[in-house]
C-alpha cells in the first residue's frame, strides 16, 4: 500500500507525531488492522504543510516530506509494530501582500556536500586503481624473458 497524501500540521500535532503518535500520520487505526494478523509494511509518503505565519506582511508556509514505512502483527500472545519515519524540508510558500505566491525551494545542502564529497572519493580512487594498472604493466614488461 502506498500512501501520498497532504495534511496540514501545527506544533502541537508535530508534538504528538514525536511522542511516535504514527496513527495521525497515516490517519489509520493501525490496532484494527493488525486483530490476529501480519500486515504488509505500509509506505509513508506524505507532504505536509505548516501554520502559516505572517512576518512583515508576508505570509509564510513551511512544507516538509514525511516519509518511511511502518508495519506489525497481533496475535493471541501478543504484538508489536515498528516504524522508521524522516522529516525533509521541501519549500516554503511565501504569500506577498498583493496575492502572489512564490515557492522558495529549501535545498538539502548536506546531501549535496556528502554528495560530492563521495564522487570525488571515487575519481580518486579510480585514478589510484589507473596508477596502480599502469605500473604493474610497465614493471611487467621490464622482467627479463
Amino acid at each position: 500500500m502506498h500512501i501520498g497524501q497532504q495534511n496540514t500540521w501545527t506544533s502541537g500535532d508535530i508534538q504528538s507525531f514525536n511522542n511516535s503518535s504514527l496513527w495521525w500520520v497515516e490517519g489509520f487505526n493501525l490496532e484494527a488492522q493488525m486483530s490476529d494478523q501480519m500486515i504488509e509494511p505500509v509506505r509513508i509518503d506524505r507532504l505536509l504543510t505548516g501554520q502559516q505565519i505572517t512576518v512583515g506582511g508576508r505570509t509564510i508556509q513551511p512544507v516538509a516530506r514525511a516519509g518511511g514505512w511502518y508495519g506489525g502483527s497481533q496475535t493471541e500472545g501478543g504484538g508489536g509494530a515498528a516504524a522508521w519515519v524522516h522529516m525533509t524540508p521541501v519549500e516554503v510558500v511565501v504569500h506577498e501582500p498583493n496575492g502572489a505566491k512564490r515557492h522558495v525551494a529549501t535545498p538539502d545542502t548536506t546531501r549535496q556536500a556528502i554528495r560530492g564529497i563521495v564522487a570525488a572519493g571515487l575519481v580518486v580512487a579510480g585514478v589510484c586503481l589507473g596508477i596502480m594498472l599502469a605500473v604493474n604493466r610497465v614493471r611487467l614488461g621490464r622482467r627479463p624473458q
